[in-house]
């Protein structure tokens, strides 16, 4: 019996007009792709979880968001092995509403930066070699 299945193929990135899509969902390799094209228009833009809504998943729903915030906090470490440090801000009831990848250059950047790896050593969300990791990319080492 032979199989009939094809082998899933890793989300890419492509644009309809002025819209960016991601063609097979969510990955990881294709956001870090699209927060470096932000990165690359606009040094200071944030992307805000709906604009990641609708790439990935097609619309914007309160489902959508929360599938969002949970594979961004999942993503940023992911993202972090690789040296990439992926700065989060927060709403005030705590949950994630734009992010965007660090740029070093920027001190304001560097604080929030601090500020969120204070919050994260404080939650517990990291340990003490990933704190560290997290330093060196900062430049707060």
């Amino acid at each position: 019996m032979t199989s009939d299945l094809v082998p899933r193929q890793e989300p890419k990135l492509f644009k309809v007009g002025d819209r960016v899509l991601a063609k097979g969902g969510f990955s990881v390799v294709a956001l870090e792709e699209h927060l470096k094209q932000q990165l690359v228009s606009d040094v200071n833009k944030w992307t805000p979880i709906e604009s990641l809504c609708r790439v990935f998943f097609g619309r914007v729903s309160e489902g959508n968001r929360r599938k969002m915030r949970n594979r961004v906090t999942s993503t940023s470490r992911e993202l972090l092995k690789r040296g990439i440090f992926v700065l989060k801000d927060y709403s005030p009831r705590g949950s994630i509403t734009r992010i965007k990848i660090l740029n070093p250059s920027n001190s304001t950047e560097q604080v929030c930066a601090n500020l969120q790896l204070e919050r994260m050593e404080a939650r517990g969300e990291v340990s003490k070699v990933q704190a560290e990791a997290m330093r060196k990319i900062i430049g707060a080492a």
